[in-house]
Formats: C-alpha cells, structure tokens, sequence
C-alpha cells in the first residue's frame, strides 16, 4: 500500500486514494475481522432456518406507532377478517373483537389458539 495518495476536499473532507486491490483486501479484512458482522451473519442463518422469530416492519409500526393490540395488528397483516380468525381459533367473532380492543383478557389457551391461527408464536401475541 504504498500508492496511497491524499487530499483535502473544499469542504474540508480529508480523502484517500489508493490502488483498487488494496481497497478489496482492505474489505475483505474487516468483513472476516468484523465480530458484529460475524454475529448478523449468525442471525440471518437461524432467521432463514426458522430458529429466529421476526417481527413484519408493518406489525411494528401498528402496534408501536398506531397502538393496536399485537393480535389485531397480526390479524391486519395476516389480511385475516374477525369472523375468519375466529372461526380458525375456534372461538366468537365477538370474543376476538373484545381481545383486540383489550375489553377482555385472552386465556393462555384461548391466546395460544389465536396464535395459531395467525401463524405465529405466542410470544408474539402477549407482552
């Protein structure tokens, strides 16, 4: 790396040349090196394994942004009506509505078969 070259931007930006198989190395280096990009790689390859839940950017904005309750946010991004929902956890169209509004409290069976139906964990539906 002895091709290295230096200058000053009008802005006052310190910038640096150097050969493009110097920058590949370099790259190559920090990606092998890089002990968060080592624990991202991990994680992606339990997501893509199944191992690790994720959580749909849309449900999180619903829930965080908007309030809803996670099972109507769910339910939302599953584009699952009440009456289906209810009718695939085995339980009243009117329950359901009194779950998402928080007017009634879930069981952890009942919880458990909604979550189910959403296709998801319980984790993902309780706090």
């Amino acid at each position: 790396m002895d091709k290295v070259s230096s200058f000053t931007t009008p802005g006052g930006e310190e910038m640096v040349i150097l050969p493009r198989a110097d920058y590949d190395r370099l790259v190559a280096r920090d990606a092998r090196d890089d002990p968060d990009l080592r624990a991202a790689r991990k994680t992606l390859a339990r997501i893509r394994a199944g191992a690790e839940s994720t959580i749909p950017l849309a449900v999180v904005k619903m829930t965080s942004l908007d309030g809803l309750s996670p099972l109507r946010a769910w339910r939302l991004h599953r584009k699952l009506s009440i009456p289906t929902l209810a009718r695939n956890a085995g339980k009243s169209a009117s329950y359901v509505t009194q779950l998402e509004n928080g007017t009634r409290a879930g069981s952890v069976a009942t919880m458990t078969r909604l979550a189910t139906a959403l296709g998801i964990t319980l984790d993902l539906l309780v706090a």
